[in-house]
């Protein structure tokens, strides 16, 4: 009986931490594209805060940019041309590469959206994220004005 209620705790945390987590998930492609799309104004941002957005995202961007350009995409070309040299499938290798390089990437970003919760404080920043998962519903599939 005892195992049985444990079980279910554990279940109900876990599907919790699931539920945090695509969250998180999806507050992150919204900032990213906050991010990506910084020049344009935000309804309920000061223009203070914009320029703090403006000023997070660009320097998001170079990290980004300066970790892939340190860090290439693996080559299928080369992966292919080592499986035929080797004869060992190395398919899998490359896919954990690939992996690995996107989720450092979202690292860098979350340490970003992170930096802007601690700039605007946590008001401010639920305001903005309640604004940018409003408009991701109004607009799913258009840039955000």
């Amino acid at each position: 009986m005892r195992a049985g209620i444990v079980c279910v705790g554990m279940a109900v945390w876990m599907a919790g931490c699931l539920c945090q987590a695509l969250g998180q998930t999806e507050d992150s492609s919204l900032y990213s594209r906050l991010f990506q799309h910084a020049d344009q104004p935000v309804a309920v941002l000061t223009d203070q805060e914009m320029q703090t957005v403006k000023t997070i995202a660009a320097d998001c961007q170079a990290a980004t940019e300066a970790f892939y350009r340190q860090h290439p995409a693996p080559s299928v070309f080369d992966a292919l041309m080592e499986s035929i040299e080797t004869g060992q499938d190395n398919s899998e290798q490359v896919q954990q590469m690939e992996k690995d390089r996107e989720d450092e990437a979202q690292r860098i970003r979350l340490r970003h959206i992170e930096q802007l919760r601690a700039a605007l404080g946590d008001a401010r920043f639920d305001a903005l994220t309640t604004w940018l998962r409003a408009e991701e519903v109004a607009h799913p599939h258009a840039p955000r004005k």
